[in-house]
């Protein structure tokens, strides 16, 4: 069985907002009812709105240039 490789451009960067996992945790509470005393938190893993999943976004237009001479 052959290793899957995941290939990353080495000029994007992590997502700022998922740290490069590509998901989130979100917290939600149900409400307390009858057959529950009090409310319930709930864990669900999503995917990252900010990177689309991916866990990598394009840096900022100025780091791009990398021809650019150092001052």
């Amino acid at each position: 069985m052959m290793d899957e490789w995941i290939w990353t451009d080495p000029k994007r960067l992590a997502c700022p907002e998922c740290h490069g996992e590509g998901t989130l945790e979100e917290t939600s509470f149900l409400m307390q009812s009858s057959t529950r005393d009090i409310g319930e938190p709930v864990i669900e893993t999503v995917l990252c709105e900010y990177c689309g999943g991916l866990g990598e976004v394009d840096p900022p237009e100025d780091e791009e240039d990398d021809d650019a001479e150092p001052i």
